[in-house]
């Protein structure tokens, strides 16, 4: 086995090089999965790592076939189970290695005032979530590479299989669009599973036949599953067994996020645990732990004020600013739509930049304006110039223009209720 996992790394080093790369640049970055970073929300650049692990098992064992290598290992005295064990391993070995290497960038790379949160604990947790977000993937398309030769044969059995899963799940969505509830769970599982028994199956009955034989054992078990799990989410069954699904992965794992303000004097944890989240604002000075109001994120400004967002609808958002000023202090605003925050040097006002407007909201009277006749036509670019000048990018004109917001108008009774 040694020496079969000395031959995987020869062959596939080369391959995992993008794959840790990704991992622990998003993780120093915080926009991946980590232990704690300056990110407060996983961002979508956390789904790199797992589709890089896809490519990296796509050419396992197809190029074995595209190569001839194939017929050489089978004419040693090896096993099917050896090959296929020893290129399994491999994958949970390199997932483990890029998410222990991951964990120990973040400890060595992070600013210092991380440190104090990257407990063993939550240094291990964000090693199992690497390693749980991409061996899967790694396996799939290890799986998919028996089938054809080559890594363009595995690639083109994965497109096959998810352009089978894609338009299998909207048929049974649709067949349900009836009901209260959807009842889908054996045709999602199914879907996952078909690269695992296509590939028991060709390694135990077909693994030295023509790339066309094995094709067609995998076009035999794509709709047989599939077509199962269409017929067991119609019963009973489907009902018991979303209720151990739940049970065996539930939605809200514990996950700990930590991020450190502007300045560093303070820090925000937001730790969710089975059916509750909580969030802290901590004073690094003494380690005082100040529970602060429950929202789907919390994201540092500049002036160390906190900004805890929960979203409305797709577009609204309801926030809450907070701020320390020898207690905490705060004020929630509804209903807000924006796309970007800027609070003025000052801290006393707020800088909501649009599509298609700027609002401006005063942190100590808490009114609301929208700032007219701002030709910016279309995406805004805006800054604060002074702690009382505004500064936006006019398109009409090509230049720079400036608003200062002591000589605008006092708002009016709609505008303080927007």
């Amino acid at each position: 086995m040694r020496r079969l996992l000395w031959k995987e790394w020869c062959e596939r080093a080369v391959w995992l090089l993008p794959w840790a790369a990704a991992t622990i640049i998003t993780a120093v970055l915080g926009v991946g999965l980590r232990p704690c970073g300056p990110g407060t929300i996983l961002s979508p650049w956390m789904a790199l790592p797992p589709a890089l692990a896809l490519l990296a098992g796509l050419g396992a064992f197809s190029s074995e076939q595209a190569g001839s290598r194939a017929s050489f290992l089978y004419s040693r005295a090896l096993s099917w189970k050896q090959v296929l064990l020893a290129k399994v391993l491999f994958g949970l070995l390199a997932a483990l290695g890029i998410g222990l290497l991951a964990a120990l960038a973040c400890r060595l790379l992070l600013p210092s005032a991380y440190h104090p949160f990257m407990t063993p604990a939550n240094l291990a947790l964000g090693v199992l979530e690497t390693v749980g977000m991409a061996l899967p993937a790694y396996l799939i398309s290890l799986c998919c590479s028996i089938v054809l030769p080559g890594p363009a044969g595995g690639l083109l059995v994965l497109l096959l299989w998810l352009g089978a899963g894609i338009m299998s799940m909207e048929l049974a969505v649709y067949l349900q669009h009836d009901a209260n509830q959807l009842r889908l769970l054996f045709v999602p599982v199914s879907i996952l599973l078909v690269p695992v028994p296509t590939a028991i199956i060709i390694a135990r009955f077909g693994l030295t036949l023509h790339a066309t034989a094995r094709f067609l054992r995998f076009a035999l078990v794509l709709p047989v599953l599939i077509t199962a799990g269409f017929l067991l989410d119609h019963t009973p069954l489907v009902t018991v067994g979303q209720r151990y699904w739940e049970a065996l992965f539930p939605s809200d794992l514990p996950a700990t996020l930590v991020s450190v303000s502007p300045s560093g004097r303070f820090a925000c944890v937001r730790e969710s645990t089975s059916g509750s989240t909580r969030g802290y604002w901590i004073l690094r000075a003494d380690g005082r732990r100040l529970p602060l109001p429950v929202a789907r994120s919390y994201t540092w400004l500049e002036g160390d004020l906190l900004l805890a967002c929960n979203d409305r609808d797709y577009i609204r958002k309801d926030i809450q600013v907070i701020w320390w000023d020898g207690r905490l202090e705060s004020r929630l605003f509804t209903q807000m739509e924006f796309d970007r925050i800027y609070p003025s040097p000052n801290r006393k006002t707020l800088l909501l930049v649009t599509y298609h407007d700027l609002k401006l909201i005063n942190l100590d009277s808490g009114d609301k304006r929208v700032l007219k006749n701002v030709n910016a036509g279309g995406t805004i670019i805006a800054w604060w110039q002074s702690a009382t000048v505004i500064g936006y990018f006019d398109r009409k004109t090509g230049q720079r223009q400036f608003l200062d917001v002591r000589t605008l108008p006092e708002p009016t009774k709609v505008e303080r209720n927007l």
